[in-house]
């Protein structure tokens, strides 16, 4: 695999236009009611498993794909006939199709130089994300061109600069505002990830019909947190996360109110963060479906998956991966999902085929 150096970048200016829902490239400079509605918000933080009585924290994937140190609340991984061990070999295998998206940013001495999210590698040349970043027209019309080094994909287990020995180019093939996703594809088609996903590894959510086969379900994210930049901001969440328990809770959680950042999200590391669909699905909103599982910044676009019976051999549990972290619900009960549906995946894929044709 190529070792990619720094490409010098032109100056952009700072002015923020995203562009107009599903609609390749073709840019507006304003927002409709839709989008921002559906504009991301800051995740709702950390979560508590207070059946473990442990906050959820993240589990670092090894090169090889195992989990050699597993966090307290990694037991509720395996469903029922399933090891542990079985389950988190499995898991974390799947777990080496993620990765680190590094976007040059919309040059401003107040912003830094890059933008990371996490996402996913699909197909072999394809690169799933969300659409958070600083962004301009003309940055985003750079980012379509292969070639422009505007945007590199990370995948090892460490990954804390945008240059190394798993770096790849890519530029932008299909974006949607409101569903908040981005289509990317590799620059060089010789230098191909091993470990990718497929769009038939995706479960669909169809709404209400849907619901059974999600509520109550476990479910785990896979990708890459960033630095603590504002520790009272994380304070914040953790307070008002806090404030969300009832007496009972508040009796568990006790002297182990606050949570070390560090300690539970593993910045810029590889991470497997566990978590569940809440039993009581209501009101849920077209394809955002809420999680109880621990994020923050950086894992914007983490795949998220769940252990689903085989409709060939019901004895044999697969993975099946459901969508991506978005954000945080607004009163911070749980973080958001942006779930995988008949006509999300179709447009996915549209895009792959219009792609592979030119």
């Amino acid at each position: 695999m190529a070792h990619l150096t720094p490409t010098h970048l032109p100056t952009l200016a700072p002015s923020y236009k995203p562009p107009t829902p599903n609609v390749l490239f073709n840019f507006s400079s304003r927002l409709s009611q839709q989008e921002q509605a559906n504009m991301p918000s800051e995740f709702a933080g950390a979560h508590y498993d207070f059946g473990k009585q442990t906050w959820k924290g993240g589990n670092v994937i090894e090169s090889h794909g195992g989990i050699e140190s597993p966090s307290k609340d990694i037991q509720n991984l395996a469903p029922e006939g399933m090891t542990l061990k079985e389950a988190m070999d499995l898991a974390g295998k799947r777990g080496l199709a993620s990765g680190r998206l590094w976007i040059q940013n919309a040059k401003s001495k107040l912003e830094p130089a890059y933008s990371t999210q996490s996402g996913f590698f699909l197909g072999n040349r394809y690169f799933l994300s969300a659409f958070h970043f600083n962004r301009d027209d003309e940055l985003l019309n750079a980012l379509k061109n292969r070639g422009s080094h505007r945007a590199v994909i990370t995948s090892a287990r460490l990954c804390d600069y945008p240059f190394g020995t798993t770096s790849r180019w890519v530029h932008l093939v299909g974006l949607d505002a409101i569903v908040d996703i981005m289509l990317w594809k590799l620059d060089d088609d010789d230098d191909l990830p091993k470990d990718t996903i497929s769009c038939g590894d995706f479960m669909l959510f169809e709404g209400e019909e849907s619901i059974p086969q999600f509520a109550g379900k476990a479910i785990w994210a896979v990708g890459y947190a960033g630095l603590l930049e504002n520790e009272a901001l994380f304070a914040k969440y953790v307070e008002k996360y806090y404030e969300l328990m009832d007496i009972r809770q508040h009796a568990i959680i006790k002297d182990n109110k606050i949570p070390n950042y560090g300690s539970i999200f593993s910045p810029n590391e590889r991470c497997l963060f566990l978590g569940n669909i809440p039993e009581k699905l209501t009101n849920v909103k077209g394809f955002n479906l809420p999680a109880e599982i621990s994020a923050w910044n950086g894992l914007s676009g983490a795949m998220v998956a769940m252990f689903v019976k085989d409709l060939n051999d019901s004895s044999k549990w697969i993975i099946k991966i459901i969508g991506l972290m978005k954000d945080g619900e607004d009163d911070q009960r749980a973080n958001n999902i942006t779930s995988f549906t008949p006509g999300i995946k179709k447009m996915i894929t549209e895009w792959m085929a219009s792609s592979d044709q030119k």
